[in-house]
């Protein structure tokens, strides 16, 4: 009896001893842990105020314990637009990949849509991009985030419209975004009848005085406003942007004039208020 427990003492022993050694090898059967998947999920963002009906809308459940009330249909029905006014938050967690595989996670939720357009052939939809996590982002988090990282790998994203929204449209081209187009501002046209001011003043001196005026601004372009006398008819001719006019006005309204014929002198408007003819 005493031997044949010593011998399964001596088997006991030898198999936990063993145990370890079988633990530290890959057994034929036995899976390697899963790789990081990529995930998202979509909430709807709540302020206070959807939060407060919310409250409502369970203390009426709990008092009045029916469904078909009028104040939990009520506050129910107010709960129900007040979340399809609210924006969509996304949460995400991508593993490291290519912008099309990003891309690809993005479009499993019909809650928000996220279209990339590529601008031309180059465009980098398999341009490799680092693992990252947004945790309740608002959509155009990940527009601000995908800008930043495709910018140091040489493509330049532009949003295409609002990015408010719960819908994004952006463009995809390779190297830095084309610089804006220049806007030339509007040119206008005025003239002004100087008849009743050569008497005291030249057509230099005006001319010099509205120069002066538009060039005191360091950001007026000197060629924008064109000024030129008309002698045959004593009208002055201005064309440029809409500020130009309204300062040439503005000098012109300060000349002196010379009186008119039997005017009786008006000390509170000794000038008349309409200097300029068109």
């Amino acid at each position: 009896m005493k031997k044949l427990l010593l011998r399964f003492q001596i088997r006991a022993l030898g198999a936990l001893l063993a145990a370890p050694l079988f633990a530290q090898t890959d057994s034929p059967g036995r899976s390697s842990p899963p790789e990081p998947r990529d995930s998202i999920s979509v909430t709807r963002s709540e302020n206070g105020e959807l939060a407060d009906e919310r409250v409502m809308l369970e203390d009426a459940r709990r008092r009045l314990h029916d469904e078909n009330n009028p104040e939990v249909l009520m506050h129910r029905d107010r709960v129900e637009k007040m979340e399809k006014n609210q924006r969509w938050l996304i949460s995400l967690n991508f593993p490291g990949g290519s912008l099309a595989k990003l891309l690809s996670t993005v479009s499993q939720t019909h809650e928000v849509s996220f279209n990339v357009i590529g601008a031309d052939d180059s465009a980098g939809f398999d341009t490799e991009l680092p693992a990252f996590s947004l945790h309740n982002a608002k959509p155009e988090t990940l527009f601000l985030v995908l800008h930043q990282m495709l910018a140091v790998r040489g493509f330049q994203l532009d949003p295409a419209g609002d990015l408010q929204g719960n819908s994004l449209v952006c463009v995809l081209r390779h190297g830095p975004s084309a610089p804006a187009e220049k806007r030339l501002p509007t040119t206008e046209f005025e003239s002004f009848q100087l008849a009743p001011y050569l008497v005291e003043q030249s057509v230099d001196d005006i001319v010099g005085a509205i120069r002066t005026a538009w060039e005191l601004d360091p950001a007026h372009d000197r060629d924008a406003l064109h000024v030129k006398f008309h002698s045959g008819t004593s009208i002055l001719l201005v064309s440029g942007p809409a500020e130009g006019i309204n300062l040439s006005r503005h000098v012109i309204n300060q000349l002196k004039r010379a009186p008119e014929p039997h005017a009786k002198a008006n000390p509170k408007n000794p000038l008349p208020p309409d200097t300029e003819q068109k």
